[in-house]
């Protein structure tokens, strides 16, 4: 039996993100065990899936995920994979980034914006995937509709 593997997990949440059920599904059934920066590209490579990436910590990345409402796979924390949800000011209008981690996922981890870069560039090698399926639509925004 596999094991299971943070890659393979944030790869099939950030299938699930752009609507790719099935692939997700797919992915589920035929990968596991550890995995590499290289070695998911190759298997993206091999499956199809577009994505823009970097292993050299450019954050180019990540704001691209964040502009395009897609998500991206990221090393971060010891030896482990995250999804990546993009940047956004917090609710003290801070910027931060929000990552979802596939072994606590009830809740997004938010850090400020300059030191997640900063820590995922130098800590966790700057690895960045970002899959290039049809993205999320735009963010609904509160209105108030008064009827008479």
């Amino acid at each position: 039996k596999r094991q299971g593997s943070c890659v393979h997990a944030s790869t099939i949440y950030t299938l699930r993100w752009l609507g790719e059920y099935d692939l997700a599904n797919f992915w589920r059934e035929n990968y596991g065990d550890g995995e590499t920066g290289s070695g998911i590209m190759a298997k993206l490579q091999k499956a199809k899936i577009p994505f823009y990436a970097t292993a050299k910590g450019d954050p180019a990345v990540l704001e691209y995920a964040t502009k395009t409402r897609r998500a991206a796979i990221i090393w971060f924390f010891p030896s482990h994979c995250v999804t990546f949800c993009g940047f956004a000011k917090d609710e003290n209008g801070v910027e931060c980034a929000y990552i979802c981690d596939n072994n606590r996922v009830q809740q997004f981890i938010k850090i400020e914006k300059q030191s997640f870069i900063k820590r995922w560039q130098t800590q966790y090698d700057g690895f960045a995937c970002c899959f290039l399926g049809v993205p999320l639509p735009p963010p609904l925004y509160p209105a108030l509709v008064e009827i008479e």
